[in-house]
């Protein structure tokens, strides 16, 4: 079972690409983290001073493509979380694919999740001090 999201941003990919790589703007929009954009690369999710998520970078095509584990604290299942961005027109469509739930609730609540989520990187992509 997976989670599949597109949006479609009025940004150049360059700008998507570091709200969603570089550590300060990530733990902005999503969890704070330790994320830096490295394959092979271990991280944590921080949810409220609390490890909530841990993951490895797997893939990176940077503006294109970026491509995580995801492991929720106390879940045994491993997901997997795929960023594509493709340039278009009028900006970039940012596509989000999150892979490999077993359970239909834990696939509720991270669809819940990345709604809000994405709320925010909308939000921060169009602030007044996104560049």
């Amino acid at each position: 079972m997976n989670i599949k999201k597109e949006k479609m941003l009025p940004h150049p990919p360059e700008k998507i690409w570091k709200a969603l790589t570089e550590t300060d703007a990530l733990s902005s929009w999503l969890m704070v983290t330790d994320f830096k954009a490295e394959v092979g690369q271990p991280f944590n999710f921080k949810y409220k001073d609390t490890v909530a998520a841990t993951g490895e970078v797997l893939e990176i095509v940077a503006p294109k493509k970026l491509v995580y584990s995801w492991k929720q604290v106390g879940i045994p299942t491993q997901t997997t979380v795929t960023w594509l961005l493709e340039a278009t027109e009028g900006g970039t469509i940012l596509r989000l694919e999150h892979d490999g739930f077993e359970d239909q609730a834990m696939l509720d609540m991270h669809n819940t999740g990345w709604i809000q989520c994405l709320d925010k990187l909308e939000k921060l992509l169009n602030g007044p001090v996104a560049k």
